[in-house]
């Protein structure tokens, strides 16, 4: 007697379900196909895959590919009956198809084998309580949904309380948010700052070192404040089971009052996606490690450590490869403190820009028209949707999807970061390098014309930038000059200003600690 060619057959709807996990399916199918002495030849997967879509719960991937290759196997082995269909019609279906493949379907929890009419008999009665049950999930999710959409909209469920918000108690009964004037301000401190290009590692270390902790009482770490700063909770969405809750139309609905407005946070969403934010970052290196180069030989040169708490050197590198250059070292915070100063002597007065593309109001709108789409195109194969409705909405949706793509989805602006030496004196030494690296081409440093070991500073000299950051006689405000940063923009560009330029004693403030104000 030949040995029977099992396939195991596993799915999930969603791996949330704990009765029936992947695992556990994998286990009794084994099992079972060892204790028949079944050749297992394969186990196929479907998850994430409903089995409810009268008429097409069969269209899953795994589930087509055993269909699509009946040659291979001798019986399907399922760990129980709805992991192959909810309703009677797949499962007849199914059944009738490998029957005429000469295919067999065996069910491990009910000891069914579908070889035989009894077993073919109990399985249609099985496959019809299990439709029955799968109508009676989609009635309780429905009712769920409509309960949370009408009695418990602004409710606090419980749980941990957002940073930026706390309870206080609701009108209707139980508890919802209101913000956390403390907190919220921090938030939006955060994405002003992030915005105009400062990373989460540096403004997580200011925060730190202002005593500033987190919702649980702890120092605050990038991964952190990211996944504050890009969740929805910032713009007064109310989750369930991780999603927000969302109107008719699949669009995210404001349930709390909002920290951050949509357009801000869709900025953020942006930038810190490519940022991403971590909890390890190397120690900085020196300012001017790989940036000053050796006026003697022209290598670069990098920094040197010593023992017993001898300050660090910037060293030539070809000195050290042996080419005879005698330029030597130079002592790291005597160079880097010359640099500063020829810096900030050049630009400490002028107005720090940003060159940023900004995204346009309709880009996170776009994004939430895209998931109704999506949700609403899912809605259709629903076995109670009403299509003439859901098809009008679905129009509707499109319609207004078109009208945002026909807009652009960023505009060039210069966004307002500081004063010259405000820029710099706030500026981590990640950031400070980014600067020089914009401005110098290079910074030189040459052999020693003094004797007795004291620092000379005509050894430096800086190497400027020809690429048009330098904008003496244009004006922002005043007669101020202006120095942009990420490249000067092709055209005509709008200038962003910051909150504080309209509040005139803060305004005020500001000018009188800048250089020219104290002329």
């Amino acid at each position: 007697m030949e040995t029977k060619r099992a396939v195991g057959y596993v799915r999930l709807s969603n791996l949330t379900e704990v009765t029936t996990s992947p695992e556990r399916q994998r286990e009794q199918i084994r099992a079972y196909c060892e204790a028949r002495g079944w050749d297992l030849v394969d186990i196929v997967e479907d998850l994430g895959e409903s089995g409810s879509r009268v008429g097409k719960g069969l269209e899953r991937p795994g589930l087509q590919r055993i269909r699509n290759d009946w040659t291979r196997y001798d019986v399907i082995v399922s760990a129980k009956l709805d992991r192959l269909a909810r309703n009677v019609r797949d499962f007849t279906s199914l059944a009738e198809e490998a029957r005429d493949n000469g295919c067999d379907l065996a069910v491990v929890s009910e000891g069914l084998d579908l070889s035989t009419p009894t077993g073919r008999f109990v399985a249609t009665i099985l496959a019809a309580f299990a439709e029955m049950e799968a109508d009676q999930i989609k009635e309780r999710i429905l009712a769920m949904r409509t309960d949370v959409r009408t009695n418990h909209m602004g409710r606090f469920m419980g749980g941990m309380v957002p940073y930026g918000y706390r309870p206080a108690p609701r009108a209707a009964g139980g508890s919802t948010l209101v913000v956390d004037e403390a907190e919220a301000a921090l938030i939006q401190e955060a994405a002003r700052r992030a915005l105009a290009g400062e990373t989460l590692y540096s403004i997580t270390n200011d925060w730190n070192a202002r005593g500033l902790t987190s919702k649980h009482a702890k120092p605050w770490i990038a991964t952190t404040l990211h996944g504050v700063l890009t969740g929805y909770p910032v713009i007064g969405a109310q989750s369930h089971k991780g999603e927000p809750l969302r109107d008719g139309n699949g669009v995210v609905v404001e349930v709390y009052p909002a920290i951050l407005d949509r357009s801000t946070w869709g900025q953020l969403r942006a930038i810190l996606e490519r940022q991403k934010a971590t909890t390890r970052r190397r120690k900085p290196a020196l300012m001017l490690a790989g940036l000053a180069v050796c006026g003697g030989c022209g290598t670069r040169l990098y920094s040197r450590t010593r023992p017993g708490g001898k300050p660090p050197l910037y060293e030539c590198n070809g000195r050290r490869q042996g080419n005879g250059c005698r330029v030597g070292t130079i002592t790291a915070h005597n160079l880097d403190a010359e640099v500063e100063r020829q810096v900030l002597g050049r630009f400490s007065d002028h107005v720090v820009l940003r060159r940023v593309q900004e995204q346009n109001d309709h880009t996170d709108e776009l994004a939430e028209v895209e998931e109704a789409i999506r949700q609403t195109t899912r809605q259709l194969a629903e076995d109670d949707a009403d299509e003439q409705q859901t098809l009008a909405r679905l129009g509707e949706l499109k319609g207004r999807r078109a009208r945002l793509r026909a807009t652009p989805e960023t505009t060039e602006v210069l966004r307002w970061l500081a004063y010259g030496d405000t820029y710099w004196a706030e500026a981590d030494m990640g950031t400070r390098r980014e600067l020089l690296q914009e401005l110098l081409e290079g910074v030189k440093v040459t052999g020693s014309n003094t004797r007795g070991g004291g620092f000379d500073p005509s050894r430096v000299s800086l190497d400027w930038s020809e690429t048009g950051w330098w904008m003496a006689g244009q004006e922002v405000t005043g007669s101020q000059p202006w120095l942009v940063l990420g490249g000067m923009p092709q055209g005509a560009c709008e200038v962003r200003m910051p909150d504080w330029m309209d509040d005139p004693a803060e305004r005020d403030r500001r000018w009188r600690d800048t250089p020219m104000g104290r002329l």
